[in-house]
């Protein structure tokens, strides 16, 4: 898979999120890269839990061997009572010219 979500420089399958305060906004910079040298992949998009309120920024293109920012920024709710649970999957279309 050339799409992959990265961490300072890692490979990610999990995020952690760490403990967020209630009512407050918190924010994650991650990076979204494309591995392959060859294709650029166009229509990347994020499948996303609907059971959180949070918000991701991310590039819809990336060219070969190039990495973006993706930014996700949440707020936990002060009635939540239970972890958030939260699965991002990326996808996009592999140009092939």
């Amino acid at each position: 898979m050339e799409l992959k979500l990265m961490d300072n420089g890692k490979p990610v399958n999990m995020i952690d999120f760490g403990v967020s305060e209630a009512g407050l906004t918190n924010v994650r910079i991650l990076q979204l890269h494309n591995s392959s040298k060859y294709y650029v992949i166009e229509n990347i998009q994020l499948n996303k839990s609907e059971d959180v309120d949070y918000n991701v920024v991310y590039p819809k293109t990336l060219k070969q061997n190039e990495t973006k920012d993706v930014i996700i920024t949440w707020s936990p709710k002060l009635e939540r009572r239970t972890p958030l649970n939260v699965s991002h999957v990326f996808t996009g279309d592999l140009i092939i010219d």
